[in-house]
This record gives structure tokens, C-alpha cells and sequence, in this order.
């Protein structure tokens, strides 16, 4: 069971769920195609949220944990309520999420991975006699739903009650302007950029860069971080470089190393224009990271230390234009998670420039390598790229994944119009998207913060 505080709103990650008694907090989740579930007895005073990712095991060989899951998560949670004094006849149930992948798209077709969710957990509910009060699952948005503690009351939030629609107007940058911006991201420091490049090359002695991690404290103390995050996943505390190169070896310590230079980067020029939560960039390219990575292990299709920066990399260009988009984030919002709108639509239309170029200028100017060029160019629409289309791919299908699969993050809708052609790319066919769905990280650790949508 995990859970993430947020200034007393407790955030329920995918593939996880949290119970309490009456207090002065909200449980919530961010719903796309996962299933969210709050069950409450009012009468005991005893109530809970659970986060569903998929209806059951898509039957890969890796040993998932049982609660992201319907079949398996939803009879844990209703279990583990009873083991906190909640009666199973005093029960009621609220349902939301289960959204399609698209707006009907052929994956949606053939799959349909939120409604059957959403099938199985109505089949366990009225298995145990418990009432469904109210459900809102289906449609192709994204949906808060949220669970008062003190009141045991129960909201189901549209993405269009949560920022108020506005008139605003937002006057776009000249492109000397555009230039201006763009020249002054301050670059990832040039040891990241070093290990990225060296990380591809197998006859690379890397022993020499991990000294250098060991000499710079900041860095240092944040590789150690990560190593100790639950996100991570080590099982055990790391005290030093040195015993992380043990633990992790001299590659993934590389890394998590760029890792966290790439979250000084992005706290460097964040205006909270693209988060809906606190380090929302940095979180989201954490998770790209590990599900790009993931994805090459399952595939073999490239290099899973490449797809790994590549991932973590994938949305530089948004650092360029974040503080353009904080001046109209409810314009943003409206139009990217109200309206049908892909993000790069919006930023074309509305900034007269796309994060995609952006981070295509910035890719040049630090002169990084064709496969990272694409993944940073091409990750709305893999078509395009020239150079590397199968890393490209693999980041356009991972994107497309987190954005249904674990939301709540970052402004973005994602389209899938490329998602079967995609897959194809890649060697994948309709009927293996549940067990890639399977790959994206369970939970994201956030760490303190407000979500932007409370402002």
C-alpha cells in the first residue's frame, strides 16, 4: 500500500490504494484508462480509494504486485478495509476512469483495457453484495476522483471543473524572442552529456566518471538519494558511491547519475507551467526513463542504457518554453485536457512553437547523438525522424503508455495516431499492449508538494 501527502491531499498512485478512518485530509487520484474505486462505511467511520491499473495479469513472467490489478488488487482492498473495522454490509462503492486509450481508436477496438477493468471490478463489487452508489468510467479524458475523510464523502471531478474556463490571451514571442529563450536554458552540465555519450559505448572506462560523481558532494548526495528511493527499488539502505557501484554497478549508477543532473536542470528553469504537481517534469521523465528502459530489456530492439536517457531526456525542450506556458496555464489546461488538442498543437498555436523544436535546438546546440535527437524531436511523431525511428518509436509508445496509465503529472494529450504503426516498428501487436501497460513503474515518488490543480 503506498501513498503520496500532498498539504492534505493524500495522492493515491496507480497500482496502489489507501485506507483511513475521519480526518481532515483527501485521499484523490488521477484516473485515464486505470480504474479508481472508494469504498467507505460511513457507519464505522472507516474509508479508502484504490488505483487499478489493469483488470488482471497480463501473463508475463515478472511477479507484479497483486494490487494493480482488479482480479487480484480490488479482494486485497475490500480485505484489508475488514482488518480496519469496516463491515462488508455497510459497504458503498464509487467507480470512475477506464478511459479509451483515443478518441475510438482501433487499439480501443480490439482492447478496451479500461472498460474491462472497469467489468471485472463491477463483477468483484456485486460478487460481494456492495452497492455502486455512483460511476462515471468510460469517455476518453482524464478524471479526479477524490475521497473527503472527514465527511466520507465521495467526488468524481471532470478535468473541466478543476481550472475554470478563461478568456485570456497569451501574445506570442517573436522568434528573436523564441531565440532569446532558447539560448538562455542553462545546459545540462557537461559530465551528464559526457556519461550519456560513453553509457552507448561499450569499450567506455567508465570507472573514472563515477569518481568524478564521488568528488562532486551535490551530485553525490542526490545519486544516493535515488539510490534510497522507493521508486528505485533496492530494498536495502546504500550509504556511499562506492557501495552503490557494488549494488548497482558502474552503468545504472551512471544513470541515476544523469538522473540527477537532470533534475537540477529542470528545477533550474521550472515556472510550474507544465507540472499539475510539484516536480511534475522531473517525475514524468523519471517514469519515461524507466519504462523506455524496460521496454528495450523486453524487445531488444535497442539499447536499454540508451532508451533509459533517451526517456529521461525525451522533453527538454520543454524547459525552454515552461515559463510561457505558466502564463496561461488555464488556457493550456482547457484546451490540451478539456479539449481534443494534442500539447504540440496548443504550443504551435499558441507560442508559435512546439516543445518537440524546441528541444530539437537545444539537442543541437549540445550536439548530442542522433538516437537522443530523435527520441527528443520525434516523440509525438515518430514518423519524422530520419535517424533513430525505432528509439523514437519506443518513446512515442512509453509516452503514449504513461499518459493513460499513470497521469496526473504533467499538461499533455498525448495522441495515439501513431500508436499502431508504432508498435508494428517495434514488432509488437495489438494484443501485447496489456503487457506493456504492465511495464509502466507502479508509482512515482513525488515527495512533498501541492498538485497544481489545488492552487
Amino acid at each position: 500500500m503506498m501513498k503520496q501527502m500532498f498539504l492534505g491531499t493524500e495522492y493515491v498512485d496507480s497500482g496502489c490504494y489507501a485506507i483511513s478512518g475521519r480526518r481532515k485530509a483527501v485521499l484523490q487520484a488521477v484516473l485515464g484508462t486505470c480504474v479508481g474505486v472508494v469504498i467507505r462505511d460511513r457507519e464505522a467511520g472507516i474509508g479508502g480509494l484504490c488505483h487499478l491499473l489493469l483488470p488482471e495479469p497480463a501473463g508475463t513472467s515478472e511477479a507484479w504486485p497483486k494490487e494493480r490489478y482488479a482480479a487480484t488488487g480490488l479482494p486485497l482492498f475490500l480485505a484489508d478495509l475488514e482488518a480496519h473495522g469496516a463491515s462488508k454490509k455497510r459497504m458503498e462503492a464509487f467507480v470512475a476512469g477506464g478511459a479509451l486509450v483515443g478518441p475510438i481508436s482501433n487499439l480501443d477496438l480490439e482492447l478496451d483495457v479500461g472498460g474491462r477493468t472497469a467489468d471485472k471490478v463491477f463483477e468483484i463489487l456485486a460478487r460481494e453484495g456492495i452497492p455502486v452508489v455512483r460511476s462515471e468510467t468510460g469517455g476518453y479524458f482524464t478524471c479526479n476522483l477524490r475521497l473527503d475523510l472527514s465527511a466520507m464523502e465521495p467526488e468524481i471531478i471532470p478535468p473541466e471543473d478543476l481550472i475554470p474556463a478563461t478568456d485570456m490571451e497569451l501574445k506570442k514571442p517573436t522568434e528573436e524572442e523564441l531565440n532569446s529563450l532558447i539560448s538562455r536554458v542553462r545546459p545540462i552540465p557537461q559530465i551528464a552529456l559526457k556519461i550519456t555519450r560513453m553509457i552507448q559505448d561499450e569499450q567506455s572506462d567508465l570507472k573514472d566518471l563515477a569518481q568524478e560523481i564521488r568528488q562532486d558532494q551535490v551530485i553525490a548526495a542526490k545519486v544516493l538519494n535515488l539510490c534510497n528511493s522507493a521508486f528505485i527499488g533496492l530494498g536495502r539502505k546504500v550509504r556511499s558511491i562506492d557501495e552503490a557501484i557494488l549494488v548497482l554497478g558502474d552503468k545504472t549508477l551512471l544513470q541515476i547519475a544523469v538522473s540527477a543532473y537532470v533534475e537540477i536542470f529542470y528545477s533550474t528553469h521550472n515556472h510550474d507551467g507544465y507540472s499539475l504537481c510539484k516536480g511534475g517534469l522531473f517525475h514524468h521523465a523519471i517514469g519515461m526513463a524507466r519504462l523506455c528502459e524496460r521496454l528495450a530489456r523486453k524487445l531488444k530492439v535497442v539499447p536499454p542504457e540508451v532508451a533509459y536517457t533517451a526517456g529521461l531526456l525525451h522533453d527538454i525542450g520543454r524547459a525552454a518554453l515552461d515559463q510561457y506556458v505558466c502564463k496561461a496555464f488555464p488556457l493550456f489546461y482547457r484546451r490540451t485536457q478539456v479539449g481534443e488538442e494534442s500539447l504540440t498543437e496548443a504550443e504551435q498555436d499558441l507560442i508559435g512553437i512546439s516543445h518537440t523544436e524546441a528541444g530539437r535546438r537545444l539537442a543541437d546546440a549540445w550536439e548530442l547523438p542522433n538516437i537522443l535527437k530523435a527520441a527528443i524531436c520525434c516523440h509525438h511523431n515518430p514518423s519524422q525522424a530520419q535517424k533513430g525511428k525505432t528509439m523514437a518509436c519506443l518513446v512515442y509508445v512509453s509516452e503514449v503508455l504513461m499518459s493513460r496509465f499513470n497521469t496526473g503529472l504533467e499538461l499533455e494529450n498525448m495522441s495515439p495516431a501513431h500508436m499502431e504503426s508504432s508498435m508494428k516498428t517495434l514488432g509488437l501487436g495489438p494484443h501485447m499492449l496489456p503487457k506493456m501497460a504492465e511495464l509502466v513503474p507502479a508509482y512515482i515518488s513525488l515527495g512533498p508538494g501541492a498538485l497544481m490543480t489545488d492552487r
